[in-house]
């Protein structure tokens, strides 16, 4: 069964907030692999007119990260960007995921949160 086990809004823009998680799962030791990015991710195919903003053409951005600790250990992050801001969700399809190390990189994922955030409410951007 396919569920997101978290779900964060970053008030930031998608390649300020997709650099800044990357380096910090990296530095926690972990590895990453970009498996998909698409633009205009969620226009509308008939009238490629965004529905977050009614721009057309849309401009997000939708990116699939693989993270992991070693290789039976793999959490799927998943990055929309629109607009100056950026979701973020651990996508979890495995029932034989680690949830050990899923809670890891939601933790990491939470404290760069809490740091983008007040970067950004700040205006230090």
């Amino acid at each position: 069964m396919n569920k997101i086990t978290l779900d964060l809004t970053i008030p930031m823009g998608f390649e300020i907030v997709l650099t800044q998680v990357s380096l910090r799962l990296i530095a926690e030791g972990m590895s990453i692999t970009q498996t998909f990015e698409l633009d205009s991710a969620c226009a509308l195919f008939n009238e490629n007119h965004c529905p977050h903003g009614g721009n057309s053409p849309c401009q997000c951005r939708l990116v699939v990260l693989m993270v992991s600790e070693t290789p039976l250990m793999c959490v799927s992050l998943v990055f929309h960007g629109h607009d100056k801001e950026t979701e973020i969700w651990i996508f979890s399809s495995d029932p034989d995921r680690d949830p050990g190390h899923e809670r890891h990189v939601a933790e990491i994922l939470n404290d760069e949160f809490r740091r983008l955030s007040a970067i950004a409410q700040n205006g230090m951007v």
